[in-house]
Formats: structure tokens, sequence, C-alpha cells
């Protein structure tokens, strides 16, 4: 199936070309590759980090799908419509940004580069100042995983897709501010909780 489908002229060549790489790579998984800030660091974070004390941060992932022209290197597809989400979702979350928009696109660009298809995690921790901690950007490398069986694709409501077309708040909201209850559905943030009730 996987065979047929990856040389249909009805997908487009990047599609084809992941399907193709997902095809010569077998059952071949190999462990995630990370940087910490931009430097290839052990994906660390202290237990006084606000991110994993109550999950307090914000998270974006980019598909890197193989170039066209060598499927060993993974493309970032949509890569400004996610930044311009992660910034909103940062702004919405009053979380503060230490690295640039286009230093974390070299980021990711640099992660698959070396590393190949699948996907990259971009997390930003918030920290805890009071307790020495500084906030850190982390990047994780997800290679594409083995499927179990025959895929099919369905539909579902992706209410935090809508980010993409909500432009990033031009101020930070104020603490007293009241936030649309509508709004947290653009947020890609690292509490799942709401997901889980």
């Amino acid at each position: 199936i996987l065979e047929s489908v990856a040389s249909s002229p009805c997908l487009p060549r990047t599609m084809r070309s992941f399907m193709t790489f997902r095809k010569l790579q077998g059952t071949r998984r190999r462990f995630s590759s990370m940087l910490v800030d931009g430097l290839p660091e052990p994906a660390v974070i202290s237990v006084n980090d606000l991110t994993f004390i109550r999950g307090d941060g914000a998270f974006e992932v980019v598909s890197l799908m193989p170039a066209p022209t060598n499927p060993a290197i993974g493309l970032p597809i949509g890569m400004s419509l996610h930044l311009e989400r992660f910034e909103s979702t940062c702004k919405s979350l009053r979380l503060a940004m230490p690295h640039s928009r286009e230093q974390i696109q070299s980021w990711v660009q640099q992660l698959g580069t070396a590393n190949g298809p699948g996907s990259c995690r971009i997390i930003q921790t918030r920290g805890q100042d009071a307790k020495g901690v500084a906030a850190k950007c982390l990047m994780l490398h997800d290679p594409p995983g083995k499927a179990s069986a025959p895929l099919r694709l369905k539909s579902m409501e992706a209410p935090w897709h809508f980010g993409y077309t909500a432009p990033p708040p031009g101020e930070v909201p104020g603490y007293s501010q009241k936030l649309d209850v509508d709004h947290w559905k653009t947020v890609k943030w690292m509490s799942y909780a709401p997901n889980c009730l």
C-alpha cells in the first residue's frame, strides 16, 4: 500500500518524498536529538522551573518533511505560521521570548538538516527567578515512527489551529485583563489539563 501511495502523482512532491523516505527507513528509529538555547545539550530542566511545576510554558511542533532534492534532510513546513502562533502564545501567557523568531527558525532548520525528517518540538519554559532558575528554549527532534498498521486520515476538530489566522496580540495582556475563553483555543500551552477534562 505504502509503495503504491508513494508513487501516486496525486500527492504533492514533498509528501511523495516523505512516503519514499519512510519506506526506505523501515523500522529504524533513533532517540530524539536536542538543543537547549541553540546548544547541543541534554534537555534537562530544573524541578523548580514553573513549566515543570505547573505546566506554565509554551510549545509548538513543526513538521520536518523530506526535502525534494535530498530526502535525508528535514525541511520545516509552515515555519512562519508556527512562529507567529508561538509568539502569540508567549504573549498571551505573559511569557518572555528570550530568542528572536529568526534565531528559533535557524535552530529548527539546523535540527532538520542534521537529523532528517520527523518533527521539531519547540518548548519555551518560564524558569523561576526567585529560585535562580533561568528560562530555557528547548528544541526536540523526533524522527518518524513506524506505523503499526495502514494509516487512514480522519478529520477532527482542532480549535488550536485557528491560531494560524489570529493575529499576535500587539501588547502583552495585563494580569488583571480578562481574556475571552475562545482566546485560549489559539494558545499552545504546556498544560493539557483542559483537553483532559
